[in-house]
């Protein structure tokens, strides 16, 4: 299969986006600090705010019979050329509000359209929330949403004064990416921005549900009337994505199958290179170079092959960016969404994930024919890979 997907060198992010330019130095400065400086207490405060507000706009708003949960009610969208055209169908049908939680939004085609669709929306009368994450303003250079206050473009102009749009830009540690769209739910791992559409291999999961738009909006774990599908999510109430992944893997009983772009928290590494020594066949998809998670990926997968079987574990290197946080178990039970496998986002950043437990065969077909695509054009890794004194430092630092 022909890959169409390009990796984006470090190198060509720092030309492209004027690293010595003022609005540049801002914006990562304004991300450091959303990342390290965030007190628990503050960001507490700011979820339980956030909280009641989406209430009032969009949980009051829906209130109704709760749907009957079906199969055609879950799609997975591949890529951003599958996803951002159906995001914009989404966003011109929207009839009541849309609410947006954000990490990256770069000021570049992707998200100034994305910018123009919500104005339209708020022409009709929607009420457009939005929350975008501090601490992504450091990977957005010199194209920062945050500095679009003041631009003298006509869209956000618009964008920024129109009476129906509130945006509240907050360090609440919150990696997660959704869209609530009147009663639907939009989560996964894509931000908006150009290399999500042209270059980036990433997931989106759509759930028809208002039971599942309120979860989210109240930052609730629920689940389907069947039990089938359960959003998990790190949270002010209460962080559940680790122990609910860690059941998971301890679940299969055949194989595990990752495809994951930042691949280092050491406790699910033993734990993988443990569920090979029980018999379970692990595989892994990681990118060939990550953006900036490099060397604590390898660090992690030479930990994996040093520690379990290595009859029963299989790593693959991924030839463009794969940005995706996809884990597969006995080819019928999927976890999906923001959550890379990292201790932050494990144990303590707002994210949100799906659980597909049984049923969705369209959906789980859909990714398994991915995943075996992303296979074939990847890299068998033979051997553990080398990490000298520097890559081990770099490591350790988280790049």
């Amino acid at each position: 299969m022909k890959n169409t997907r390009t990796v984006v060198s470090v190198q060509s992010i720092f030309r492209d986006h004027h690293v010595f330019s003022r609005r540049f130095w801002m914006a990562l400065w304004r991300g450091i600090c959303g990342y390290f400086w965030t007190g628990k207490r503050w960001a507490r405060i700011q979820r339980w705010r956030l909280f009641f507000f989406l209430k009032i706009e969009g949980v009051v708003r829906s209130r109704g019979r709760m749907e009957e949960w079906t199969e055609s009610r879950l799609k997975i969208w591949v890529d951003g050329r599958e996803f951002f055209p159906r995001l914009e169908r989404l966003i011109r049908r929207a009839k009541r509000s849309i609410v947006v939680q954000m990490f990256i939004w770069r000021d570049d085609t992707v998200g100034r359209h994305i910018a123009l669709l919500l104005a339209d929306a708020a022409d009709r009368g929607v009420t457009v929330d939005i929350t975008k994450e501090t601490a992504g303003d450091g990977f957005e250079f010199s194209r920062d949403f945050y500095s679009t206050q003041e631009n003298k473009d006509g869209i956000w102009q618009r964008f920024w004064t129109h009476p129906n749009i509130a945006v509240r830009h907050e360090a609440r540690s919150d990696h997660s990416k959704a869209f609530v769209i009147d009663d639907r739910l939009l989560l996964g791992g894509m931000n908006i921005g150009e290399e999500y559409v042209s270059a980036w291999h990433d997931y989106f999961v759509e759930m028809k549900s208002r039971r599942f738009a309120e979860g989210y909006l109240s930052e609730r774990d629920v689940s389907s009337p069947q039990g089938s599908v359960r959003l998990v999510m790190n949270s002010a109430h209460a962080n559940n994505i680790r122990s609910v992944y860690v059941d998971f893997l301890m679940s299969a009983r055949r194989r595990i199958l990752l495809e994951q772009s930042y691949f280092s928290d050491p406790a699910i590494a033993d734990l993988l290179a443990r569920r090979s020594r029980e018999g379970i066949r692990v595989t892994l998809l990681i990118p060939t170079k990550a953006d900036i998670h490099s060397f604590a990926n390898r660090d992690a997968v030479r930990h994996l092959l040093l520690r379990g079987d290595s009859k029963r574990i299989r790593v693959f290197l991924y030839p463009g960016m794969l940005h995706g946080k996809l884990t597969l178990v006995d080819r019928k039970r999927v976890f999906i969404g923001s959550a890379n496998v990292l201790t932050s986002s494990l144990d303590w950043m707002g994210e949100a994930n799906v659980l597909i437990e049984r049923g969705h065969r369209q959906a789980l077909r859909k990714l398994r024919k991915t995943v075996r695509a992303d296979i074939l054009q990847s890299e068998l890794l033979k051997k553990p890979p080398y990490m000298g004194f520097i890559g081990k430092l770099f490591a350790w630092l988280g790049l």
